[in-house]
């Protein structure tokens, strides 16, 4: 693992400021895990890339963001923030994702992540599937190609504030192979949103929300022991 927490690593600069940024691209071969840690934002202009490797940001109240150029091409993708995270500007590459955006207290972050193929909601970095905690933003997960797959909890559930909502998209076929949850002290209140392609939305994993609301492009069967709120099920099928 080579970790990046002040000074410079190859491409990427520090400014003082506790702000990592990637000016020109970074390119690592072997199999292991990068890591950026930052104690105020990651903002990233240049390709980061090792389609065997993994890639680890850890930021502060400065999040983390990407220009069109900022290319993310890798295996793995972990997410540590507890502030904004918009990696939807450019066409990423990645296998795995998760994210971890609990805020101290509650909070407002969002997450914003698309996927130009294939993608799995799994384990990377350390970091099971994606976790909001207290954090009353929003979580929005997309592939613009391929499938999209729930390998591991997505997990909006909080204590005394309204829980995250959250957005899937799949532009092929939707897996929902755990559970996704968006609940406050442990009732369901809160959103999901799942919208699929032509392959529809299927699944065993239990979805526990106020409301779920579901476009798909083909057929839907959730068949889990899902619990959904007063404000029910809304959905538009092809």
């Amino acid at each position: 693992t080579v970790t990046q927490s002040s000074g410079s690593y190859g491409s990427v600069n520090t400014s003082g400021t506790g702000l990592i940024e990637v000016n020109s691209g970074i390119v690592w071969t072997k199999p292991s895990q990068l890591t950026l840690q930052a104690s105020n934002g990651i903002n990233i202009y240049a390709p980061i890339t090792n389609a065997a490797g993994a890639l680890k940001l850890e930021a502060g109240s400065g999040g983390i963001m990407q220009s069109v150029s900022g290319v993310i091409t890798t295996d793995k993708l972990a997410i540590v923030s507890p502030a904004n995270v918009s990696l939807n500007g450019a066409p990423n590459k990645v296998n795995t994702f998760s994210a971890d955006m609990q805020t101290p207290g509650p909070g407002t972050a969002n997450l914003s992540f698309s996927n130009d193929q294939s993608l799995i909601i799994g384990s990377a970095g350390g970091v099971n599937g994606i976790i909001t905690g207290e954090n009353q933003g929003y979580v929005s997960v997309k592939t613009t190609t391929g499938d999209l797959t729930v390998a591991q909890p997505v997990d909006a559930s909080s204590g005394a504030f309204p829980s995250a909502t959250i957005k899937l998209e799949a532009a092929g076929t939707m897996a929902v192979n755990t559970a996704i949850t968006s609940s406050m002290d442990g009732d369901p209140t809160g959103v999901v949103a799942l919208k699929a392609g032509s392959g529809g939305i299927a699944g065993t994993g239990v979805i526990k929300t106020g409301s779920l609301d579901l476009t798909s492009g083909g057929s839907v069967s959730l068949t889990g022991a899902n619990v959904v709120g007063n404000n029910g099920v809304t959905g538009v099928l092809a």
